[in-house]
């Protein structure tokens, strides 16, 4: 039950630092997107998306230090 619980933070904690590399090199490389993916990025929905791992990550974190803090 442990092994699961810290592959599950690692594997969201490895997907979230993915999500942030992807969204910070969006947002300094602006006028060297490619605009075949404009749809994509602009899109209402990815940014609804990004925004809401930043809760699921704080929520799984604090539970992780719950259950095995001091």
């Amino acid at each position: 039950m442990i092994a699961g619980l810290i592959f599950q933070v690692v594997s969201l904690v490895g997907f979230v630092a993915l999500c942030g590399d992807y969204s910070w090199s969006l947002y300094k490389n602006q006028n060297k997107w490619n605009t075949d993916n404009a749809k994509i990025y602009g899109s209402r929905l990815f940014k609804c998306f990004i925004f809401g791992m930043v809760p699921i990550f704080y929520e799984e974190y604090f539970s992780w230090c719950l259950d095995f803090g001091p």
